[in-house]
């Protein structure tokens, strides 16, 4: 498993995300999943997740959890 630190806002555009943590997952959009799921967030504006060790980090738009799990649209800036 690797290590992500992850934030989100709940609003966008906002200087600081609502949510930081750091937590272990397979694929990024996990780690993302798993932070929603911990701060009881159904739905935010803009989430990403850092992969703790490199320069990768993954950018999503819209997030909501679905009962089959995450839905975003990727931000390609």
């Amino acid at each position: 498993m690797a290590r992500y630190d992850v934030a989100l806002w709940s609003r966008w555009p906002d200087y600081f995300p609502t949510v930081t943590d750091i937590v272990e997952a397979e694929q990024p959009y996990e780690a993302i999943e798993v932070v929603m799921v911990a701060h009881g967030l159904v739905k935010v504006a803009r989430a990403a997740a850092h992969l703790l060790g490199t320069t990768d980090i993954w950018r999503y738009r819209a997030v909501q959890l679905m009962e089959d799990g995450m839905v975003g649209f990727p931000v390609h800036e």
